[in-house]
């Protein structure tokens, strides 16, 4: 075993290597060491867990085409597989295969047949991400990692909702079959919906749900509705968070509303209140609203809607029809 590459990996002092020893060199090294006899023993003492220092290779595949949160890379041949990097996040854009990137990751796991090192890579430690050309278009609004106008494709990517599909579903364990259930209606949703107006929700009852709309293939509205606590149902249904609060989350990312009220409401026994209604009109034309209303047992709800400006002229365009033609 080379002990100063062992030490290398275990980011040990190894001064004099450390600085002069070229990625394609240690690449060398390290998969010398991962072929030999010992080298499952070498992986899981000398590198799982561990720091590498700088490798660079060259773009095989990435998963998926845009906004990958896996690329596939060769470290020496140009040709043959070496490693896998994993992204906890996607990263934004693309890049065509044969660039060459250059990474620090954390390996997780390492096979022979076929041979592969799986790295766990934080996005900024991916260098020369240069190919950026997939990102959402200039002042395009965003909502968390998505944007409007972003595809049904790139929804996917950024979700995970299909991710490992085949492996889940050729699973036996239960929790995979229910896994399976879902992605497999989900794709099916998709596929069916083809061409028309497409609804997908995220999020859980006990957390924000959001209801994402698509038409002609591309995010056009989304409907954010509080979550509820459900920790003491003696004591009743409680709405998680506030329309005060949901204003501040918005006037922190989208600066101060273009206007802000208050709606009277009022029910059938007379009662009033005064509720909040913010709106912003953003660059791209998409608006948002956050409105607060009063639902049954005079309980504060509020909501958060996203609509895109193609989507607003589109139901101006159907009005109400005209009954004499």
């Amino acid at each position: 075993m080379k002990l100063c590459a062992v030490v290398l990996l275990l980011e040990l002092p190894c001064t004099a290597q450390r600085t002069t020893q070229e990625p394609s060199d240690l690449w060398r090294d390290i998969k010398g060491e991962l072929m030999a006899p010992q080298g499952a023993d070498y992986f899981a003492t000398s590198m799982k867990g561990a720091r590498v220092p700088t490798l660079k290779g060259k773009v095989l595949w990435l998963k998926p085409a845009v906004n990958p949160r896996v690329i596939v890379m060769t470290l020496g041949d140009g040709i043959t597989p070496d490693v896998r990097l994993e992204f906890d996040k996607p990263m934004l854009g693309k890049i065509e295969p044969g660039m060459e990137l250059s990474f620090e990751g954390i390996p997780e796991s390492f096979s022979t047949q076929p041979f592969m090192v799986v790295f766990k890579v934080e996005r900024d430690k991916l260098h020369v991400w240069t190919e950026k050309n997939a990102p959402p278009p200039p002042g395009s609004t965003r909502i968390g990692e998505h944007h409007m106008g972003e595809t049904v494709q790139e929804w996917l990517a950024i979700t995970l909702a299909l991710d490992g599909m085949e492996t889940v579903c050729g699973s036996r364990k239960r929790a995979d079959k229910d896994r399976c259930k879902e992605q497999r209606n989900l794709q099916e949703t998709i596929d069916r919906r083809r061409g028309l107006p497409l609804f997908l929700k995220t999020g859980s009852i006990d957390d924000r749900t959001m209801e994402w709309e698509f038409d002609d293939g591309k995010l056009a509205k989304v409907d954010v509705s509080p979550g509820f606590d459900l920790s003491n149902l003696a004591e009743g249904i409680k709405i998680k968070g506030t329309i005060q609060e949901e204003i501040r989350f918005l006037t922190e990312t989208y600066g101060e509303p273009t206007t802000i009220s208050t709606v009277p409401y009022q029910n059938s026994y007379g009662a009033k209140w005064d509720c909040l209604e913010a709106n912003w009109d953003m660059p791209d034309g998409t608006h948002i609203l956050a409105a607060e209303s009063i639902a049954s047992g005079q309980r504060r709800l509020y909501s958060v809607l996203f609509v895109s400006k193609e989507w607003m002229g589109k139901q101006q365009q159907k009005g109400k029809p005209n009954p004499y033609k």
